[in-house]
């Protein structure tokens, strides 16, 4: 989750990066875990009221 928060890799580098064989089992998967997609959790963590 470090990745989403202060990378710049886009979702998909990191979905392999973590195993996964597609970035719809990765999104599933992490949408199960945090409740959001990878995509809303990149944005919100970087809003200015996230930190």
């Amino acid at each position: 989750m470090d990745q989403l928060r202060t990378g710049d890799l886009p979702v998909i580098e990191i979905a392999e990066s973590a195993g996964f064989q597609s970035l719809s089992a990765c999104n599933k998967q992490f949408k199960r875990y945090t409740g959001v997609s990878p995509r809303e959790y990149r944005r919100k963590m970087r809003t200015p009221a996230a930190r």
